[in-house]
């Protein structure tokens, strides 16, 4: 479920401080480096409507009985490729589309934008790392706001952590493509 109250917010509040960043800058007599700074903002939109899908909504729910509630919701899978094998097992292609292509595609955009904006993430490591990390920080929240009563719909996966990991690593080879595509060198050097 994407949430679009939350996604336009985080929007909108990244574009006020990214504009007055660049009026800042600008101020100062410093260049702008265009295509970074639209990387980035596109970046950003991206970790917003991310966070938009895996986060929110939040629910908060109110039972009597909250320890067994807690037990079954506050799920938690550490077997690879269990739900992976479960949603083959069930033959459904869509709900396999949705959860196992989907968390791929979910990641591509951050293995891709990481490099194209940070160059100390133009290495495979730092980008896997980076990209893991993130898919790791997504499950704990997942797994904490169940926890709290605050998100029902979520299980914590370690699926979810290598597929997602999976995303990155195309998103990576992805930018690599697109820079050896790119003869002229590196296309985010114009600056206004």
């Amino acid at each position: 479920m994407f949430d679009y109250f939350s996604f336009i917010l985080m929007t909108s509040i990244y574009l006020i401080i990214s504009c007055i960043r660049v009026l800042n800058i600008r101020k100062k007599g410093k260049c702008i480096n265009f295509k970074r700074e639209l990387l980035r903002c596109m970046f950003f939109i991206y970790l917003f409507a991310m966070i938009s899908v895996t986060i929110f909504p939040l629910t908060i729910v109110i039972t009597e009985d909250t320890s067994n509630e807690i037990k079954r919701r506050a799920y938690v899978n550490f077997i690879p490729f269990n739900f992976i094998r479960d949603y083959a097992n069930i033959r459904s292609a869509k709900l396999f589309i949705k959860n196992v292509v989907g968390n791929i595609i979910l990641f591509i955009p951050f293995g891709l934008f990481l490099p194209a904006i940070w160059e100390k993430c133009r290495n495979f490591p730092t980008c896997l790392l980076l990209g893991a990390s993130t898919s790791i920080c997504i499950e704990f929240l997942q797994w904490l706001l169940a926890i709290c009563n605050l998100n029902m719909a979520r299980v914590t996966d370690i699926d979810d952590v290598i597929l997602n990991t999976t995303g990155v690593v195309c998103g990576f080879f992805l930018y690599k493509f697109i820079m050896h595509i790119n003869k002229e060198g590196d296309f985010l050097d114009e600056r206004l």
